[in-house]
């Protein structure tokens, strides 16, 4: 007997579940981006230094959060898969493991990153003025990290069994909690650094248990219990394979976020601070679209799971329309009122202003090209199509960032520096060969996909 919540991903219309999905996925993205975005902006107002000591950090937090997203995407695509195929013992048992391999890899990183917290901050490319915030900061935030890896697979499990609304609901209440609390433990309580590192520590922890509560709540097809840890090495490994362009995914953007903060170091602290901010603002438009490619991943994979090809095909063409849709508006307005923005964080002048404007303007003319690559990557995922979903992963953060930002700041100074991004971005639309080819589904490389053979057209 289907629930209500796989009722739809069976049978309503694809455009307006699509929207029904995504959106609810959204706002839980864009609300948890306030994170960083808070805390940059609060930092802000302690100082250029404190400012950059959020942007040294960012790489910890995004390995941190890729351990996580790889465990929830990866059982995530699984459960949506598994419940279109009616075996429910199964998809709970891949929440379970998921669940558990996540906070105990969260143990791992907490132990590991407090024990080489200095050397990893200097690998990270931090000045001497950025050091003593940038420790404080990750100190606090290391040891939130099993809550942290744990509440990511919670948002993923809940939201592959359709519960979007739940999921959301629990993203929100940690990211409320974290931006009124960081005023009251920067300021008030004079805590600085260490004080918005506590708002999100305290965030992240009431999102995490909201969620456990939704998870287990009994109208949840899906709950955990520890008797549904029976070791199962196929189920482990198809969760791998598809939570592996994740790890890849998040694994080369902070791989390129230290390389561009190692890169701005010849040029001070102000750089640094520019960068930072640019990129907190870029990823609040850029959660916008992996909102659309995690509303498309439930429907997706149910639709994956019960052979029913046309209806995948056509929720991939919805989801890449709204969000090619969404970043060309929010593009052009960001464009229009950039000047206003980088002030709202930071009151660059002179030399500082013209950086900064050059770094957003340059990325917000490219952020069209990431909604086919987000959308794409999370259509691949779904159904499981490991190796064309990691290379596209890596495309653009690792095949085309790392030799640009190794070569255009040696050829062009900071201006290189600062246009790196873009041209990342650039050069993984050209060099990108088809993944999907959906015109004419006899044809189409799902086709070849196990499984697919039979599928209901």
């Amino acid at each position: 007997m289907h629930t209500t919540a796989t009722q739809k991903l069976a049978h309503q219309a694809v455009p307006s579940l699509i929207l029904q999905l995504s959106l609810p996925a959204i706002l839980g993205m864009l609300v948890s981006s306030l994170y960083n975005l808070s805390d940059t902006f609060f930092a802000a107002r302690l100082g250029v230094s404190q400012v950059g000591a959020v942007g040294i950090v960012m790489p910890i937090m995004t390995f941190i959060q890729a351990v996580g997203m790889t465990f929830g995407m990866g059982a995530g695509s699984r459960i949506s898969y598994l419940m279109g195929r009616g075996d429910r013992e199964n998809a709970a048992r891949a929440g379970a493991w998921a669940l558990v391999l996540s906070a105990f890899s969260g143990v791992v990183l907490l132990i590991c990153g407090l024990c080489f917290l200095s050397p990893v901050l200097r690998v990270l490319g931090v000045t001497d003025t950025i050091f003593p915030y940038a420790k404080e900061y990750a100190f606090v935030l290391l040891l939130s990290a099993p809550l942290q890896t744990g509440g990511f697979v919670l948002n993923n499990t809940l939201r592959s069994q359709g519960n979007a609304v739940r999921a959301m609901l629990g993203v929100i209440l940690g990211s409320v909690v974290n931006v009124g609390l960081d005023p009251l433990f920067m300021f008030v309580f004079g805590w600085g650094m260490r004080g918005a590192a506590l708002a999100t520590a305290a965030g992240q922890t009431l999102s995490c248990l909201f969620l456990f509560f939704q998870y287990q709540h009994k109208k949840s097809p899906l709950r955990f219990r520890f008797s549904l840890l029976r070791w199962d090495p196929a189920l482990l490994l198809a969760m791998g394979k598809v939570g592996l362009p994740t790890f890849l995914r998040q694994g080369s953007t902070m791989l390129a976020t230290i390389l561009l903060n190692r890169a701005c170091l010849p040029y001070g602290d102000s750089v640094i601070a520019v960068v930072s901010i640019v990129s907190r603002i870029l990823w609040f438009l850029t959660s916008v679209l992996i909102g659309f490619g995690q509303g498309l991943q439930p429907l997706v994979g149910y639709s994956f799971g019960a052979k029913h090809l046309r209806r995948m095909l056509a929720s991939y063409r919805w989801a890449l329309v709204y969000a090619i849709g969404f970043s060309l508006i929010a593009a052009a307005a960001c464009f229009f009122f950039s000047e206003t923005l980088l002030v709202w964080f930071l009151a660059p002048e002179g030399a500082q202003r013209a950086m900064g404007l050059l770094c957003f303007r340059s990325q917000l003319i490219t952020l069209p090209t990431q909604a086919f690559v987000i959308v794409s990557n999370m259509l691949m995922q779904a159904t499981g199509r490991a190796f064309s979903a990691s290379l596209l992963a890596v495309s653009r953060q690792g095949l085309c960032f790392v030799p640009l930002i190794l070569l255009l700041p040696r050829l062009f100074g900071p201006t290189g520096l600062l246009l790196t991004p873009a041209a990342a971005a650039i050069g993984t639309v050209l060099n990108l060969k088809p993944v999907l080819r959906i015109k004419g589904e006899k044809r189409d490389d799902f086709s070849k996909t196990r499984g697919w053979k039979g599928a209901k057209n």
